[in-house]
């Protein structure tokens, strides 16, 4: 993995990286914005990450439409869009919107704050490989990868290999190593099917991570 490359850093210098903790920091104000929204917001929410820097990491919006559409259905959770303010990340948010029958909040902007406690409150997070993926990893929050044009041996989130649905492996029984070849067709067997079916059970085992964060910051009240 990627991570462990960066870590040989520390390793040379004779340090331990582990045990790996991010301490991704939520602020007391940001925990009574938090609390204000997911109020309003009426019921627990599922995450969704709509756009990468790359468009073939990316998921169809037909796709997510019908996935969230039965996320719901089965967990009452309502989708949430989280992201940039990026024309694709727009684009990709409205044909979500249109294409579906259920209601989904777009919450894009430029706040990258905002956008690590809606991810912090969420039940469930579903996005490709990109950065808030790997923010609700660190977070310690159930997680559904869509990983098709990354090696997700190599790119996916760390520690947590079986959150991940597997479009880039050519077929159910490929073997890979954990190289940096791209799969440009690889998004396209990502299908709704296994996406559902890995929300059931990130859900289903919900409880038995542990958050990589810190729950409030500054710690113990401290200014530093």
């Amino acid at each position: 993995h990627v991570q462990d490359q960066y870590f040989e850093f520390l390793q040379f210098l004779g340090i331990d990286p582990g045990p790996v903790e991010w301490r991704i920091p939520i602020t007391t104000s940001e925990r009574a914005e938090q609390a204000k929204f997911f109020a309003e917001l009426g019921g627990p929410a599922v995450a969704v990450v709509v756009g990468t820097s790359r468009p073939l990491k990316n998921w169809p919006a037909e796709r997510y439409a019908r996935a969230l559409e039965r996320i719901h259905e089965k967990h009452g959770l309502i989708p949430v869009i989280v992201g940039g303010p990026s024309a694709a990340e727009r684009e990709m948010a409205d044909a979500i919107k249109a294409a579906t029958r259920i209601r989904v909040v777009d919450t894009l902007g430029d706040n990258i704050r905002r956008v690590v406690w809606i991810l912090e409150g969420s039940r469930l997070v579903l996005s490709p490989d990109t950065g808030p993926l790997h923010v609700a990893n660190a977070l310690g929050k159930p997680i559904v990868g869509l990983y098709g044009y990354t090696n997700p041996l190599r790119y996916g989130p760390y520690g947590h290999a079986d959150s991940v649905v597997d479009g880039y492996a050519r077929t159910p029984s490929e073997i890979y190593a954990p190289s940096m070849e791209y799969r440009e067709e690889g998004m396209g067997r990502v299908t709704v099917d296994a996406v559902v079916a890995a929300a059931d059970r990130a859900l289903a085992s919900d409880g038995l991570r542990e958050p990589l964060n810190s729950p409030e910051w500054p710690p113990n009240g401290s200014s530093g």
